[in-house]
């Protein structure tokens, strides 16, 4: 899923990307590589109740 959420972003969409809190380590390290290439795509952890609890912005860090 990541490769085409990079795919959209470098097309000019800006992608969310969803996942559980036991795929979010290893998702985080990618999130943030291609943010840091310049592609507007925003990672958000979703836990067990529905509630997303944390979120990687689309604005610059």
């Amino acid at each position: 899923m990541i490769p085409m959420a990079v795919l959209l972003a470098e097309r000019g969409a800006r992608v969310s990307f969803i996942t559980t809190p036991v795929n979010a380590a290893r998702t985080e390290v990618v999130i943030r590589r291609v943010r840091r290439a310049g592609l507007a795509v925003e990672l958000l952890i979703e836990s067990t109740t529905g509630v997303f609890y944390y979120s990687l912005p689309l604005l610059p860090e």
